[in-house]
């Protein structure tokens, strides 16, 4: 009965989906688990883990939103009577994060990175300064995360764990409860994320906050469920009373886990097939809106039209940029092939470029952001030389993935 509630909890906190998504979010993940567990441990001994202030540091290293959670674990450090490794782990974390800020800055660069600032409005808000923006940013955060069913439990569940530290306010905070302290890592969990998290692409996002929630809601009900799988009839009525629920909830998670041999198909139609041709076949400077594995072992340059890993081009989608500055950009870096998404572009794309090919997937896309992507000469003498390498790129190409390869006489898009 255990390993069938733990199944069910790795479905509905998609801990088997983002395995398959290849990037840092797992190693997020951990740490954040690590972090619950290591503070567990630590009110229920009063003997904190030689571990805890390292989990606590690196949690923000690999993404700015574990910030929330250990800040707050190094309060309640504080508040039980360990000071001063709060305050040196605490020093350590604005040394190593706001060093990397300063980096950034001497590069010319806003203090945050452009793939955080193009994804997240109230991070972007918050660094430009804009007042009323910003908080009008969080409004609708929070809003957005309501929407989302999955979302909506974690905000009711965040409310509970407030009204639980509520219970402690008249005490002083160095003398309240394990379990009021555990709520409060939750609070600040769950608020940090509803302000300026996001959900979104495969349901990676939010995952390492629904993990943290359940963990610390394991921890504040433990005796609760030492009852209940103790009794078996109460054990069965209460694990069903719970599941169907739970997987209506969660449903998007079950379906993402579902989708994963699809997404990682996608991937290998689309963005395996532009690396594959601008590594194997064009061997030269590319602008793309989608960077990852065009850029992976490429030696040339690659443009990023994004906005992930270049503030210019994130300047050109704040300020919604005309089609000449884009082509300025382009020409700006020596690039002659561009492969973008048209509706990422509307009205945007100079018509002194030639569409010489769009590539479109077999199957039901899933994780590529389109379906369809196309590819750009920024000039006639550029158009004529991919029309062969075109060719001899579609003879590789996977089984159903449609490659339609324009004239090099083609009109222009207008």
């Amino acid at each position: 009965m255990q390993a069938v509630a733990l199944l069910m909890l790795a479905l509905c906190t998609n801990m088997i989906g983002v395995v398959f998504t290849g990037l840092e979010h797992n190693l997020h993940i951990a740490a954040v688990a690590a972090t619950v567990y290591g503070i567990t441990l630590f009110l229920d001994k009063g003997k904190m883990p030689v571990w805890l202030p390292a989990v606590i540091v690196l949690a923000p290293l690999l993404r700015y939103e574990g910030l929330a959670l250990s800040f707050a674990a190094l309060l309640v450090l504080a508040l039980r009577g360990r000071w001063r490794t709060a305050a040196a782990t605490f020093a350590l974390i604005i040394l190593l994060v706001g060093g990397f800020s300063v980096f950034l800055v001497s590069l010319g660069l806003p203090p945050i990175p452009s793939s955080i600032l193009t994804k997240s409005a109230v991070v972007a808000d918050g660094i430009s300064g804009t007042g009323i923006g910003f908080f009008n940013s969080i409004i609708v955060n929070v809003i957005r995360m309501a929407l989302v069913p999955s979302g909506a439990l974690m905000l009711v569940i965040g409310v509970a764990a407030a009204v639980r530290c509520l219970r402690e306010l008249p005490l002083k905070p160095w003398r309240w409860s394990s379990q009021a302290l555990m709520a409060l890592l939750m609070v600040c969990l769950i608020g940090s994320h509803a302000v300026a998290g996001r959900f979104g692409w495969l349901d990676r996002y939010e995952d390492y906050v629904m993990a943290g929630t359940a963990l610390i809601g394991i921890c504040l009900m433990r005796d609760t469920i030492r009852k209940v799988l103790l009794n078996r009839k109460q054990r069965l009525i209460y694990i069903g009373l719970t599941a169907v629920p739970l997987l209506l909830i969660c449903a998007e998670y079950i379906i993402s886990t579902w989708h994963v041999p699809l997404a990682a198909n996608n991937n290998y139609e689309q963005q395996f097939q532009m690396h594959r041709f601008v590594n194997d076949f064009y061997r030269a400077p590319v602008a793309v809106n989608d960077l990852g594995l065009v850029s992976y072992h490429n030696p040339n340059f690659v443009l990023d039209l994004g906005g992930l890993a270049s503030e210019k081009a994130r300047s050109l989608i704040l300020r919604h940029a005309d089609a000449e500055a884009y082509r300025e950009l382009v020409s700006a870096n020596n690039v002659h092939l561009v492969i973008i998404y048209d509706e990422w572009f509307p009205h945007q794309i100079p018509t002194s470029w030639v569409k010489v090919a769009s590539m479109d997937l077999s199957r039901k896309r899933v994780s590529s952001a389109e379906s369809e992507v196309q590819f750009y000469a920024t000039d006639d003498d550029t158009a004529g030389k991919l029309h062969p390498e075109l060719l001899s790129f579609s003879r590789g190409l996977p089984p159903g993935v449609k490659l339609i390869i324009y004239s090099p006489a083609a009109d222009r898009v207008h």
